[in-house]
């Protein structure tokens, strides 16, 4: 047998989603986009939380496309809801008023594991801002930690343009982790943030050490062979 330790050469992306009510035609064009994307992934691993007055983490960071592709297709799907608690709203209204988004952006900041590898990671943060509430952590103070841990923040603003300040609240925190901000409705698309996502370099991440069996012969078996291939000489020598 022998140990191996695969490598898994990928970008990391956390889909952090606002799910108040404003947001919803936005979500669903960004669950829609990357259910499209996956076709396209290699190794990139991808994550989803969701938050409101409260974030939620739907799935971790994996690279399982199968498992990622059902859950994507499941939130999205519950925008377009007829029950009475939609599957969007499950744990998202835990805090004191709506669309957080400096929790949101912390706990999704929080999300990324493997802190001590160089990796490549990415969050789009798709909100309008309107915050209503007061959050634990400020945007300002969610977009300084994404940044000291190595982590850029793409933001997705569906009202750039009619509101000055807020557009510029959410630009400020995206640059201040290297990332950028974008108005979701005038020429950028979900598709043209990851495909920036993925001109960055990627890492390799070692996978769990896995033991493999193999059929190789042995040391002994060999010189056993050998033995006893000398031996059948000689017999047949002594023969002769």
């Amino acid at each position: 047998s022998e140990t191996i330790q695969p490598v898994n050469t990928s970008r990391d992306i956390m889909l952090c989603l606002d799910v108040s009510g404003s947001m919803t035609e936005v979500d669903v064009e960004v669950l829609t986009v990357f259910e499209e994307l996956l076709k396209e992934f290699e190794g990139e691993r991808i994550g989803l939380t969701i938050f409101n007055s409260s974030p939620v983490q739907i799935f971790p960071l994996t690279d399982d496309y199968p498992f990622v592709r059902e859950h994507l297709q499941s939130i999205r799907e519950s925008f377009d809801f007829v029950e009475q608690t939609p599957e969007h709203w499950v744990g998202t209204m835990n805090g004191n008023g709506a669309s957080l988004i400096g929790d949101g952006l912390a706990a999704c900041a929080l999300a990324f594991d493997h802190p001590d590898d160089e990796r490549s990671r990415s969050i789009i943060f798709a909100t309008d801002n309107e915050i209503n509430g007061a959050s634990i952590v400020t945007l300002q103070e969610a977009a300084a930690y994404a940044k000291s841990v190595g982590v850029r923040v793409f933001s997705l603003n569906p009202v750039q343009g009619k509101d000055a300040e807020v557009s510029a609240e959410l630009a400020e925190a995206a640059e201040t982790t290297g990332g950028t901000a974008y108005g979701l409705r005038d020429t950028t698309t979900v598709e043209d943030i990851v495909a920036q996502v993925q001109e960055q370099e990627a890492t390799a991440l070692q996978g769990q050490a896995q033991v493999v069996w193999t059929d190789s012969p042995n040391l002994w078996i060999v010189v056993l062979m050998v033995s006893t291939l000398s031996f059948l000489v000689v017999l047949w020598r002594v023969r002769l």
